[in-house]
């Protein structure tokens, strides 16, 4: 891996990914975010038990310029300290020995062991396939999410009943929480098309979801 990407645009894919990591999590690889530089993009990728979230930046010479692909698990709370202290616009980051990834910035140099990103539990085809994927306005999402999973279950002895499920259909997702007596459902729109009907949860515990 060499690249070269500005703080700003790191930072901010940061901000996103981090909502995801979790400090106690008892699988050690899901202490770190995921780097994947690849020909046209970079990847960044954060998991626990419950969530993931990725977050792509495109190449672009003002913000991401790629050199050499490669990806590397980093541990992310020290990786966010490291490059918020950093004071150049522009940090390259370059592998030249196996899990090791040197950080340049300015007359700055840093060195992270890393861990083996196939190890990482990574997005598969599927989700990766465009058809597959529903785009929602974000703001009218989070504001849907937060009012339909009030009513949702606090109670583990039925798991089902502590998510909110998200049934879609002809371009519109139903969202609907219960708790057994309580139910709070609301219908918003989509912004695209998909070729079928699907239906999936999500934990309505999970305060990042709704942020």
């Amino acid at each position: 891996m060499l690249i070269n990407i500005s703080k700003d645009s790191l930072i901010n894919a940061l901000q996103h990914v981090l909502r995801a990591v979790s400090s106690n999590n008892p699988i050690p690889i899901l202490s770190g975010i995921c780097i994947q530089a690849c020909v046209n993009e970079i990847v960044f990728t954060a998991s626990n038990t419950s969530m993931r979230i990725q977050f792509r930046i495109p190449r672009d010479n003002n913000s991401l310029n790629v050199h050499r692909t490669g990806s590397i698990v980093v541990p992310a709370r020290y990786f966010n300290e490291v490059i918020r202290k950093l004071t150049a616009d522009i940090i390259t980051f370059e592998i030249n020995k196996p899990l090791i990834l040197t950080i340049v910035s300015g007359k700055s140099q840093i060195r992270l062991c890393g861990m083996d990103p196939e190890e990482f539990p990574l997005i598969n085809n599927y989700e990766h396939n465009p058809d597959n994927k529903l785009r929602i306005n974000n703001a009218l999402l989070k504001a849907t999410i937060k009012q339909v999973a009030t009513a949702a279950s606090t109670s583990e002895m039925r798991p089902v009943l502590t998510g909110v499920s998200f049934d879609y259909n002809n371009n519109s997702v139903n969202l609907i929480a219960t708790d057994g007596i309580r139910l709070a459902s609301k219908i918003i729109h989509t912004e695209n098309t998909l070729n079928s009907s699907t239906k999936f949860l999500i934990p309505a515990k999970n305060k990042n979801v709704k942020k």
